[in-house]
């Protein structure tokens, strides 16, 4: 009888701990999870500062940023083309030279002499003479002045030229090039890099130390604090490239704390300039009806920037081309990007694939849904991206802004293109690669 009670006892006993043991495990797996989560959210609501080479780096698999490519750029009296260009009024877009040659003439990869180089920088301003600001050159004294560069290519050195602006593209073609690596708009293939477009800090802190300050970066603010969901301030063409623009102003539906919009001035379409309602806004800034319509005179260049750094996405849908300077503007205040593609493809235009993993930080919508409801697919992206997640695509674009922006802190667009210059395929100039450890 005392047996079988004791086995009554060790019996209950034994369900009693295992019961006491389940319980602790379930609330130490619900402890785990929570601090899973927590740590999770410490990590995505981050700044930029959070997201380091190391980190960034293991996106872009199998490629390290080199530790130095040794360039050499001609001295300028070997091009008297310069001599007559006005620095001044940069193109908004493409004013890219001026910036490439002050970043190069104090970059520590630069070196004394050709012999020593990898790369050759020859600095001869076609961007600036293709819009006439280089006054008497054409292109017969350019061709005259790249002969004298052209016998240094037995060294095996790779020659780069700057050639970004959509008319320089028109110049190249009365141009003996052969040979050259071009850096272009959004040209990439064989001896053609891009380095895309110059952001509205770029092109205009030559004003920040002048008696008249165009425009200084904002603090960087939280997702949170945002004032506009998503932002755009776009042309509107009637051309079959502007049709996802066009789509967007016509679609019915709302986007709550919008800014998009566009000037009149830049309606270049007659029956889309009939179809647009006017702004229900009585100045260009602020918590107001900016939900796709249309101002008269702004806003500007500096305004639409500062709207920006107010929004949490950024709308890059294609104009004459798949790209526009929207990307690095919208990257540079820190927004998250938003893109209407056929497929992935249309990503390969962005410059320097090898150090920004753009199909990882590009919100994509496939065309043929966006085509069906262009503000539901909207709705639908932003609605269903978590607020970890955007705070991550906001502080990688902030992050990777530097390797596109000339006037970013510490920016990687130089050594991007030094590079690109380098690794490029180019079948009339070959050399092997060896990249340094």
């Amino acid at each position: 009888m005392q047996l079988k009670y004791a086995a009554i006892v060790v019996h209950c006993f034994g369900t009693i701990l295992l019961l006491y043991v389940a319980y602790q495990t379930t609330t130490v797996g619900h402890e785990k999870a929570k601090l899973v989560e927590a740590q999770q959210n410490r990590v995505v609501q981050c700044d930029a500062s959070k997201i380091t080479r190391s980190n960034i780096n293991q996106t872009n698999a199998g490629w390290r940023r080199p530790s130095k490519i040794p360039f050499y750029m001609y001295p300028f009296d070997m091009f008297p083309s310069l001599e007559s260009c006005k620095k001044t009024g940069l193109d908004p877009k493409h004013g890219h030279f001026i910036f490439v040659v002050e970043a190069a003439l104090r970059h520590h990869w630069r070196v004394a002499s050709l012999e020593k180089a990898r790369v050759a920088l020859v600095p001869i301003p076609l961007d600036m003479v293709s819009r006439g600001r280089c006054p008497g050159v054409d292109a017969e004294q350019i061709n005259k002045e790249l002969k004298n560069v052209v016998g240094n290519f037995t060294r095996g050195v790779r020659h780069l030229i700057i050639a970004n602006d959509w008319k320089a593209t028109l110049l190249l073609e009365n141009l003996r090039t052969d040979g050259f690596v071009t850096a272009g708009m959004e040209s990439r293939g064989d001896c053609k890099t891009s380095i895309g477009y110059i952001s509205n800090y770029a092109l205009l802190s030559n004003y920040r130390f002048s008696n008249q300050v165009k425009l200084v970066p904002s603090p960087h603010i939280p997702a949170s604090e945002r004032i506009y969901s998503v932002h755009m301030v776009a042309q509107i063409d009637g051309r079959p490239s502007y049709t996802d623009r066009r789509m967007l102003f016509e679609s019915p539906g709302q986007l709550p704390s919008s800014y998009i919009v566009t000037q009149r001035e830049r309606i270049l379409d007659k029956h889309t300039r009939t179809q647009l309602r006017e702004c229900n806004a009585t100045s260009c800034e602020g918590k107001q009806d900016f939900d796709r319509c249309v101002m008269d005179s702004c806003p500007d260049r500096i305004l639409a920037q500062r709207a920006s750094e107010l929004s949490n996405y950024t709308l890059c849908f294609r104009g004459d081309t798949l790209g526009s300077d929207r990307w690095v503007n919208a990257m540079t205040s820190g927004t998250a990007l938003i893109s209407v593609i056929n497929d992935i493809n249309d990503l390969d235009w962005a410059p320097f694939p090898f150090a920004i993993p753009w199909k990882d930080i590009v919100l994509t919508i496939p065309r043929n849904i966006y085509a069906e409801d262009p503000i539901g697919s909207l709705r639908h992206i932003i609605e269903t991206t978590s607020p970890m997640r955007l705070e991550e695509l906001q502080a990688m674009s902030r992050y990777y802004a530097a390797d596109l922006d000339w006037t970013a802190h510490n920016s990687r667009a130089l050594e991007n293109m030094i590079y690109e210059a380098l690794t490029i395929p180019c079948s009339k100039f070959s050399v092997v690669h060896n990249q340094d450890s």
